[in-house]
């Protein structure tokens, strides 16, 4: 492994809010795939990683592995004189990934484990005489996939069909001429994104589909000078850089099962060129704060780029998460572990480091309902099972003593979606199964809160097909 720099001692940033959030400490830096040298174009969900290798200037492969520590990587793709790219995971389930292997640049796909390893062969998914760019797939889908891609500038989109062989049906042409970077977001309603440059100003446009319906004919949300860099959480956000005279920003839009909210969020952050930047909506702190958007993004340090991270809640500071004095790019965020009341933030970025890219991480922990002592500290040993859930789940927690409590289902904007628990609880264990068949249309991420007397402890759980 080639690696000459210094590891600076452990970053520590210490958040002093008036709210009552705890500090933040992020990790020192370390790097995430020690036994490969120019590692890039990092995809993560689900537990596992995905990324291309690039190992000559001819030949490249995609590799595949546990975010766990010690896990080794499995190679999903490699032919020689064929270069393999660009790897997306789709439903955590699906790579997708972009190679010339026929002469054309297609979309191919393979079926991955929990684990992310190959359950078969690689399979052609789109195949045209034109290149085919900028794959965009969500995370988190209904029964209705969807996959978004470019074909020479035209935009298309339609439903994704994950039996064998893989195969794309009902594809609509959604826009022509100067169009890139589409994102797609699928809840129920497949919300559709993407930049088209026009001779005067660049647009930010936008459509949806429902089920296995018709687009809805695009119309223009945004517009700039410039707008580059479109992107889409696994969430409910999209975010983009854009130019205003000479000087590049950054906004973000959190969007309903409605499409995209009027309100954007400009960051106070500006440079002379377009922003590398990923975004993360974190769940509500409490019902009267809506969550919080954390940015990541390459930004100018002299004679190299590092990466910064923004918190929205202290909006006149940033940091420098990488501090590696070397070029820095591609942040991205996920989250991981979780607990009562807190789950743990991960940010990966590239680092340039003897001539080739190599993908480091920091970690840090972000707090949902607060860490001081309180009633809700006593509701001990919580558990929710199965998780991912499909049509119910059960919850189980032992008390220390009698308690009122109340268990709420919450969308990741903090929103209420049902109560599904309240009541004085006994001293001791308990243990309920309830039905969620009435959300069989509603896939994603969800949180279980629990309160006590005004004092609230949360848990992660995921809604699947």
């Amino acid at each position: 492994m080639k690696t000459s720099m210094k590891l600076i001692p452990c970053l520590v940033l210490v958040f002093m809010l008036s709210s009552g959030l705890q500090a933040q400490v992020w990790t020192t830096p370390q790097l995430l795939i020690p036994s490969q040298d120019n590692c890039t174009n990092l995809s993560l969900c689900s537990g596992f990683l995905v990324w291309e290798h690039q190992i000559d200037s001819a030949t490249s492969a995609i590799y595949s592995r546990p975010i766990s520590p010690g896990s080794e990587p499995v190679c999903l793709a490699q032919i020689q004189n064929v270069i393999f790219a660009n790897p997306k995971i789709f439903w955590g389930n699906f790579i997708l990934f972009e190679t010339n292997l026929n002469g054309n640049t297609d979309i191919y796909g393979i079926e991955v484990n929990s684990l992310g390893s190959p359950l078969g062969e690689m399979q052609p998914l789109v195949a045209t005489p034109e290149n085919d760019h900028d794959i965009s797939c969500p995370y988190y889908v209904t029964i209705f996939p969807k996959l978004a891609w470019m074909e020479n500038e035209t935009l298309k989109a339609g439903n994704f069909n994950y039996s064998t062989p893989f195969f794309i049906s009902n594809i609509a042409s959604l826009d022509s001429a100067g169009c890139e970077n589409p994102g797609l977001l699928v809840p129920f309603i497949a919300h559709l994104y993407w930049i088209k440059h026009l001779d005067s100003v660049d647009v930010l446009k936008y459509s949806n589909c429902f089920g296995t319906g018709n687009w809805s004919e695009p119309v223009i949300v945004d517009s700039a000078k410039q707008i580059h860099g479109l992107q889409t959480s696994g969430y409910d956000i999209f975010s983009f850089s854009a130019k205003k005279d000479s000087i590049w920003f950054m906004k973000d839009y959190v969007f309903d099962e409605y499409g995209p909210d009027p309100d954007s969020l400009t960051l106070p952050i500006e440079q002379d060129y377009p922003f590398d930047f990923d975004a993360y909506f974190s769940p509500a702190q409490s019902e009267e704060l809506n969550g919080s958007i954390y940015q990541a993004f390459a930004k100018n340090a002299g004679d190299h780029n590092e990466i910064f991270y923004y918190d929205p809640l202290i909006p006149e500071q940033c940091y420098n998460v990488s501090e590696m004095g070397v070029d820095c790019r591609n942040p991205q965020f996920f989250g991981g572990e979780s607990g009562a009341y807190y789950f743990n933030l991960y940010l990966t970025w590239e680092a340039f480091i003897d001539r080739f890219w190599q993908i480091y991480y920091s970690t840090t922990q972000i707090y949902i309902g607060g860490i001081e002592e309180n009633e809700a500290s006593l509701i001990k040993d919580i558990n929710i099972s199965p998780n991912p859930f499909s049509d119910q789940f059960q919850i189980s927690f032992t008390l220390e003593k009698p308690l009122p409590i109340t268990v709420d289902l919450m969308d990741i904007k903090g929103r209420i979606v049902t109560n599904l628990h309240s009541e004085i609880c006994a001293e001791g264990s308990f243990s309920r199964t309830y039905d969620m068949t009435g959300f069989s249309d509603r896939c994603g991420l969800y949180f279980i809160r629990f309160g006590v007397d005004g004092k609230y402890s949360f848990k992660k759980v995921v809604k699947g097909k």
